[in-house]
């Protein structure tokens, strides 16, 4: 009961957003089963939400305020905020904030924290916590058993 309205609550917000010349779809809330069985259907790829409620996992264009996933994660372009999942999160593009999981956290540029088992970037500028850490580029602090760093040092 409380599912279905929060669905038909989601489906009546949504609106066409204009950001960079492109056309997105905004929806302030999203709420996913998994991926199509959504608020977005086959559209979530293109979806921008503030606020996306995955029961099982979910896929988004992106995110831009919190992401919560039952097991996972998963945004095509950027994330800005806190982005949580029990299992795995993947940004396609950019984060700027918190990626928190039970396991695995994949972003290609990190400006704030990764905070999982493991934690892969191309670019960090900030903080990677888990057993193991693995940056292209990393301007920041990695803590963990095993940090690989293909460029960048330690900033204090």
């Amino acid at each position: 009961m409380i599912f279905s309205r929060v669905l038909v609550v989601a489906v009546t917000l949504s609106a066409i957003a204009v950001r960079s010349g492109t056309a997105e779809i905004y929806r302030p809330v999203s709420v996913t089963f998994t991926y199509p069985l959504s608020t977005n259907g086959i559209q979530a790829g293109e979806v921008v939400s503030n606020f996306p409620v995955n029961i099982i996992g979910g896929y988004l264009g992106s995110v831009e305020e919190l992401g919560l996933g039952f097991c996972y994660n998963i945004e095509t372009y950027h994330m800005y905020g806190l982005q949580i999942s029990g299992v795995v999160n993947v940004v396609g593009q950019d984060i700027r904030g918190v990626q928190l999981s039970g396991t695995i956290n994949y972003a290609l540029q990190v400006a704030g924290a990764q905070i999982g088992v493991v934690n892969v970037a191309g670019h960090v500028r900030g903080l990677q916590l888990g057993i193991v850490n693995v940056a292209g580029n990393l301007e920041g602090v990695p803590i963990g058993l095993v940090s690989v760093v293909k460029r960048g040092a330690v900033q204090r």
